[in-house]
């Protein structure tokens, strides 16, 4: 009865130009006049994205496919060069009476073990074969036999063929070495080790991509003649490989659709290291076949849309902006942090009275939640500090009592006694739990006595410059913690390495309303990935240990202007400036 009382005082103060029914009915229309261009619109270009997706999936899956197949034939190729760094094998190449018949068997048995490793190791290893020449043996995964004529002709032409790692011979697709370039010996090497990969095994690899009807895909190396095809669709690579050529000539790595006779086909063409161009296809007709049901989805849809408009147009009936303005302008309130209005009244009888309640309740659950939330951030801060405090680590507990022991062993009893008063002032800051916040000066004087542990222990291989803090900012407030583990940070990620010449210094440098504090080290192990993921750690991170704890601590106690910042040092390695306000 609301509604319709609404309604009938509505329709007699407004013309029906000006009325919302009206205004709806032009709206819809216009919706609907956009919906079919739109609908078109998305049609083709579902088409495109279709075709997108198959290029972006065949992309892909060449460079996994790639990447794992030249990854197995980088381990091989390593193999081949390391197999020459053997002892035995040089006894046996150099074949001597050093060896008695039981060295000499152990010496074959063992190059036989490394060749069956390889085999077991990369799946795409048919068998290996170890020639020796002089001794006139040959070793595989499955024997140790004499060699034949056969063999000796088999080495002539491996050993003299093209500088190609991956070399093809008579449907043969292996790898081979002898140790040293061809130049510098004669005939025949002294040792020739081949590796002969399994052909059958890369074509069905190559069938596991073809996942659309009538797909297929090839390996093609111009240099060797290499052309393996997945085996499916028999002709069709090699036709599709002819109209490439002119392509292949000038582009290395690209997608495009091509033309045959049989119709179009979507191409993705990549380079492999060692297996030349990588080519999948697909044709056309497979990749858009489901389409075409969309055409008639289309068409549902939009009468579908058109049946929605015209029964959404009559049932809307009351206006809603009058509330929903109301409604706007109370939450532009709230947006201000204006939260003791005391809430915004509505006399309706409608969902929109639901609706100024709820927020009402939202205003003050808001204004508990934000009082809660200041509470809560305080005692974070506590907790990540108890946190901090019990993470000592062990190993530097164990190291140094291991130190203290070995100077009272040597009788170096005054650098002892210097090390155990050290370690007492060390330890009894890190268990004073009453203080959350400290002077600058005790979280000095603990960092340095920390800084001086490390020192006796490591004074052979660092060098330590620990600058005196200035006395007017010693009696500066500070959250405790924030600058040992920041050194400790530096000693272990970036001097832990160093045999000898380490540096590690930490200076003040006071810049208007702010004190840096200076910790910098030439350390080698600090890339430039490395200073990227600190970076992004200090900013994104939800850890609350470390220097992540100290970074946000320093943001929670002073704001945006204290922190952390990490750059790379002019010694080499890392610089963290810790940046502590100090007013004016």
């Amino acid at each position: 009865m609301i509604y319709k009382k609404l309604g009938k005082s509505m329709i007699k103060g407004i013309g029906c130009k000006k009325s919302i029914r009206t205004k709806q009915l032009i709206i819809f229309a216009v919706f609907m006049a956009v919906n079919v261009l739109f609908s078109m619109v998305l049609y083709f270009l579902a088409t495109a994205t279709v075709k997108k997706s198959i290029f972006d999936k065949m992309d892909a899956q060449a460079d996994f496919y790639l990447e794992t197949i030249d990854n197995h034939l980088k381990s091989t190729e390593n193999m081949l060069y390391n197999m020459f760094s053997d002892r035995k094998l040089i006894f046996l190449v150099e074949h001597t009476n050093l060896l008695n018949a039981y060295e000499l068997r152990d010496a074959y048995l063992s190059e036989q073990e490394r060749i069956i490793m390889l085999k077991e190791n990369n799946p795409l290893v048919a068998s290996g074969i170890i020639y020796l020449p002089n001794a006139k043996m040959k070793i595989s995964d499955s024997y140790i036999t004499d060699m034949d004529a056969d063999d000796f002709e088999a080495v002539r032409q491996k050993y003299t063929m093209s500088d190609f790692p991956l070399k093809y011979m008579e449907g043969s697709l292996f790898m081979s070495s002898s140790g040293v370039p061809v130049y510098q010996t004669r005939e025949l090497p002294a040792v020739l080790f081949v590796v002969e990969f399994n052909e059958k095994k890369i074509k069905e690899t190559l069938r596991n991509f073809n996942t659309i009807d009538n797909s297929g895909s090839f390996l093609y190396q111009p240099e060797q003649s290499i052309f393996i095809e997945s085996g499916e669709n028999a002709g069709t690579g090699n036709r599709i490989l002819e109209l490439l050529r002119p392509e292949l000539e000038e582009k290395e790595e690209f997608s495009d659709v091509i033309k045959t006779e049989e119709g179009n086909y979507q191409i993705s063409v990549t380079q492999s290291s060692y297996l030349g161009y990588f080519v999948q296809y697909a044709p056309e007709k497979e990749v858009l076949k489901n389409m075409e049901s969309y055409k008639w989805l289309v068409f549902i849809y939009i009468i579908g849309v058109a049946s929605v408009a015209v029964v959404f147009s009559e049932s809307i009936e009351k206006t809603i902006h009058r509330p929903l303005n109301k409604l706007m302008e109370a939450f532009s309130k709230v947006e201000k942090e204006n939260l003791s209005s005391g809430g915004t009244e509505y006399t309706g009888e409608d969902e929109f009275s639901y609706l100024f309640e709820g927020f009402n309740h939202m205003q003050d659950k808001t204004k508990r939640l934000i009082e809660e939330l200041v509470l809560q951030k305080e005692l974070a801060q506590q907790a990540e500090l108890k946190q901090l405090q019990a993470q000592i680590n062990p190993h530097f507990l164990y190291n140094s009592f291991f130190s203290l022991k070995n100077k009272i062993k040597r009788e170096e009893l005054e650098d002892a006694e210097k090390l155990a008063s050290l370690l007492g002032t060390y330890f009894r800051f890190l268990t004073r739990n009453d203080e959350n916040c400290i002077s600058l000066k005790s979280e000095v004087e603990h960092a340095r006595s920390y800084t001086d542990i490390q020192y006796m222990r490591f004074h052979d291989r660092i060098d330590v410059y620990f600058e005196e803090l200035p006395k007017e900012y010693e009696s500066v407030m500070v959250p405790r913690l924030i600058l040992q583990p920041v050194i400790e940070n530096a000693l272990k990620y970036g001097l832990e390495e160093k045999e000898e010449d380490g540096m590690l210094r930490i200076t003040f440098r006071p810049k208007e309303d702010i004190l840096e504090i200076h910790v910098e080290d030439n350390g080698q192990m600090f890339t430039d990935d490395t200073l990227r993921e600190l970076r992004e750690k200090l900013e994104k991170t939800d850890e609350i240990t470390g220097i992540i704890n100290i970074h946000k601590r320093l943001k929670l106690y002073w704001g945006e202007k204290s922190g952390l910042e990490i750059s790379r040092s002019s010694l080499g390695g890392a610089h963290i400036v810790i940046k502590i306000f100090i007013g004016k």
